[in-house]
């Protein structure tokens, strides 16, 4: 539970994973107040990730902006 404590603490609204093993499997789908999306990207010769990157950049493009000090 620290991994989600550490994001609460800094304020994360949301994640975007291109990883199979992520936060949000380890805490059992419930990431209370963090939009989560997993990309589930492979790493395979000739793959073509252009339609996957439009989607995460889409899915950045929605998070609210604000200003920080990190």
């Amino acid at each position: 539970m620290g991994d989600k404590r550490r994001i609460e603490d800094l304020g994360v609204t949301h994640i975007l994973n291109g990883a199979e093993e992520h936060l949000y499997r380890q805490h059992g789908g419930r990431l209370e107040g963090i939009i989560y999306k997993v990309m589930g990207w492979d790493d395979a010769v000739g793959q073509v990730i252009l339609p996957q990157l439009r989607e995460a950049a889409d899915f950045i493009e929605q998070v609210p902006r604000r200003s920080s000090t990190l």
